[in-house]
């Protein structure tokens, strides 16, 4: 399921993911809500190194930076994050140039 970050380039869309990775679009939706609704993932996604936590997978806290890597990625997408505890990201893909 992690596979989704992979994709996150811009240019494709939910649907074609969901068709990339072999996963229903219906079980890739809560996924990607909750990736941008705990983008800070509790202050943790910034530091050097994943948190020595039970609550937090290694795998999770690079998925995060990934995802908020690509997410400021100006040439794809306008966004902002908002400083909630858990991080909320707001971001809106740009259309393709000569749209």
């Amino acid at each position: 399921m992690i596979n989704i970050i992979s994709y996150c380039d811009g240019n494709t869309s939910l649907l074609e993911i969901a068709d990339l990775i072999n996963e229903p679009f219906w079980e890739l939706v809560p996924l990607v809500k909750k990736l941008a609704d705990n983008t800070l993932l509790f202050h943790t996604v910034y530091a050097d190194a994943p948190p020595q936590s039970d609550r937090i997978r290694a795998s999770t806290w690079q998925a995060m930076r990934d995802f908020n890597m690509r997410l400021a990625d100006n040439k794809h997408f306008d966004a902002v994050m908002l400083p909630t505890h858990e991080g909320l990201s707001i971001a809106i893909r740009k259309a393709p140039q000569g749209m």
